[in-house]
């Protein structure tokens, strides 16, 4: 039996009103489905809305909304320092108002001026416009159901539906439509039959690269499409003179400055996700090593985030595959996404975003073959057959992730946390210093604060020693720590280490010093989420510079429903309050009583060995219950926050609204 191969290979573009109509409903079921988030929320208010407005789902919306309110008043200057970002160093902004800011600003006008609204509606939007250049680009080549596959799985692969969820206001939402934008008009550029088609998709190819620049910043992208064109263009074997035009009005429509940034981009970008040491400057700990999205999943994660079901994404590569052996020249375009996503098997597993749309091109593609071997035995017209296939196409991929219309997502930053920032900031010091755990920096900003670091800045010495400060049991060497990098700064540590002088000198200098403190400028901020970020903090702060090792501190939340006699009721555990045994094996040290942050009573057992418990009772009739090991338990974290242990004669408590939030001043020195 022979096998005609043709069948493999893309046919001639039709049907374009069918393909259209399809990629709309696609459009719609995915921003829909991210409204209809919204409206979830609606439903249970008081976990996911403050003052009427709903929560976000990521940290770095509070900046990208700051500067969108900042470029609507007229105060936003490109190229000038940041005032509220990394304190005291230099953080200069974005050359250019960012086009997610300046969207947010200029569409605020159809939300009475409210660019937090305006953001909410408008992101699920922009998450689903990739599925129109995806789709179109498969058109072209005559595979209408991998286009139509490929936005459905995209779209709705959880690693994407996480990353543009309603409330994820990031670059995240075109960070698919810029590139496949560019692919599509490489495509066109490689099919046009004319010079003048060649030129003018070429110009276009360039200018979606000029535009994502714009949005993402990461000029290394551009080198990537601007290699695939030069490769795609010696493919097609077009003739030398066109193809030396069509790249320079590539160059020059993307802007031959970004090609050149985007060299220094590609470095930078291989050694944090391809080749990364743990370590940055001179040898001081990566934050990057502690954040779960940047870490490496195992293949069958990886798997099962592309498809809710692993035989599919398995089956969808496999076709992809195939589809590019026998249209190789005109998959080609889609190379720099592909590789991107390939990513996700070597480095963080932000990267499958960008694999999922291939899965649903492959098995749309495997439909296609499909269509394709049943078209002779089948007497409809081209349109009806396109038809059908789109029908069968959406169908079948709704199916296989219906799944995610159910996934829900969840604030950033608990409500309960999220409150106390707006009450904070009246009981703060105007012009106020937070010295905190980098995560909710962005937010402290937008709040009005300057912070030492945040999102953006995490990934500097400073981290450190925020990290070993809070990990310490010493409050002494909080205090002097935070002398250290108000006088200092990255600058002073960078100077430092030109000087010939080691992490371990710095360090030395950093927890024993008598630099000059202003009185009430900073403020020490706890708040809950740190205590469960404990082990990725202490990682950081006992870090070993000899050796690379650390030691992770450990908390444990106990959920203890109701009390025996002496005997905790924990769930499968049970803690004996009367001989100081957790299910009969493990001995506690003490046993700590707080009353609304405040030590009310605490308890010695007669062990060496063995952990912390804390009870803590609210005025509200709620008690928590924490198991600690021993660095947990003697931390500044732990002792100030939890337990309000405090130094008087270094800070001053200034806000209490635990279990949620604390903050004390530094006094002056």
């Amino acid at each position: 039996m022979k096998i005609d191969i043709d069948i493999f290979r893309g046919s001639a573009a039709k049907g374009l009103g069918i393909t259209a109509i399809a990629l709309a409903l696609v459009f719609i079921v995915s921003a829909g489905l991210r409204y209809i988030q919204l409206e979830r929320w609606r439903e249970h208010r008081d976990y996911y809305f403050v003052d009427k407005m709903p929560q976000m789902t990521t940290l770095d919306s509070y900046k990208w909304l700051r500067y969108a309110d900042e470029y609507k008043e007229g105060s936003y200057y490109p190229s000038n320092d940041d005032p509220l970002m990394f304190y005291p160093d230099v953080k200069a902004k974005h050359e250019k108002i960012p086009m997610l800011s300046w969207l947010i600003a200029k569409l605020s006008v159809f939300s009475d001026g409210n660019t937090y609204r305006t953001a909410v509606y408008l992101l699920p939007f922009l998450a689903s416009l990739f599925i129109i250049p995806l789709g179109l680009y498969f058109y072209f080549t005559g595979m209408v159901p991998a286009g139509i596959a490929g936005g459905i799985a995209g779209s709705l692969g959880i690693i994407y539906l996480v990353r543009s969820s309603i409330g994820r206001v990031d670059t995240d939402a075109m960070n698919l439509f810029f590139p496949f934008l560019c692919s599509l008009f490489m495509l066109l550029a490689l099919e046009g039959k004319n010079s003048k088609k060649l030129f003018i998709h070429s110009a276009l190819a360039g200018l979606s690269m000029w535009l994502f620049h714009w949005w993402y910043e990461h000029p290394g992208i551009t080198i990537a499409y601007l290699g695939v064109f030069v490769l795609a263009l010696l493919v097609s074997r077009a003739e030398f003179k066109k193809a030396a035009l069509a790249v320079l009005l590539f160059v020059l429509f993307s802007n031959p400055l970004h090609i050149y940034s985007g060299l220094h981009h590609l470095f930078d970008f291989a050694k944090t996700y391809i080749t990364p040491t743990g370590s940055i400057i001179a040898g001081f700990p990566d934050v990057y090593a502690t954040i779960t999205e940047a870490k490496r999943t195992e293949i069958d994660r990886v798997l099962a985030t592309l498809a809710p079901v692993k035989a599919l994404s398995v089956a969808g590569l496999f076709l992809f595959a195939v589809c590019v052996i026998f249209n190789f020249r005109r998959m080609l375009p889609l190379a720099p996404v592909f590789i991107l996503g390939l990513m996700v098997f070597k480095s963080s597993n932000r990267f499958g975003m960008f694999l999922a749309p291939f899965v649903g091109i492959g098995l749309g593609y495997g439909i296609y073959l499909l269509g394709r071997a049943l078209e002779d035995r089948v007497k409809f017209s081209a349109q009806i057959k396109t038809a059908v296939l789109a029908c069968v196409t959406a169908g079948f991929m709704f199916l296989v992730y219906k799944s995610s219309f159910d996934f829900n997502p969840v604030p950033s930053i608990e409500v309960g946390i999220y409150k106390q920032i707006k009450e904070l900031k009246k009981a703060a010091p105007a012009d106020s210093v937070i010295y905190s755990w980098w995560d909710y920096g962005l937010a402290y900003e937008y709040a009005g604060f300057t912070t030492f670091h945040d999102g953006m800045t995490q990934r500097t010495p400073k981290t450190y020693y925020v990290a070993k400060s809070l990990s310490s049991d010493s409050q002494n060497e909080l205090y002097n720590t935070i002398a250290f990098l108000a006088s200092e700064g990255k600058s002073g540590i960078d100077r430092m280490l030109s000087e010939g002088k080691t992490p371990q000198d710095i360090s030395a200098v950093a927890a024993d010093n008598s630099l000059p403190v202003d009185s009430d400028k900073y403020v020490v901020l706890f708040t809950k989420d740190m205590l469960f970020k404990i082990g990725a903090i202490s990682q950081l702060g006992t870090w070993d510079f000899e050796t690379g090792q650390y030691t992770p501190f450990t908390i444990i939340n106990m959920r203890c429903t109701q009390k025996e006699g002496d005997v905790l009721i924990c769930g499968q555990d049970r803690v004996n309050l009367a001989t100081g045994l957790v299910n009969n094996t493990l001995p506690l040290k003490s046993h700590t009583v707080t009353i609304n942050g405040k030590e009310f009573n605490s308890r010695a057992f007669p062990y060496s060995q063995g952990v912390h418990l804390i009870e803590s009772r609210w005025e509200s009739g709620f008690t928590d219950f924490m198991v600690l090991d021993d660095d947990a338990f003697r931390s500044n974290m732990v002792q100030m926050f939890v337990i309000g242990n405090v130094d008087s004669s270094k800070f001053t408590e200034i806000f209490n609204a635990v279990p949620f939030m604390r903050a004390f001043t530094v006094n002056g020195r």
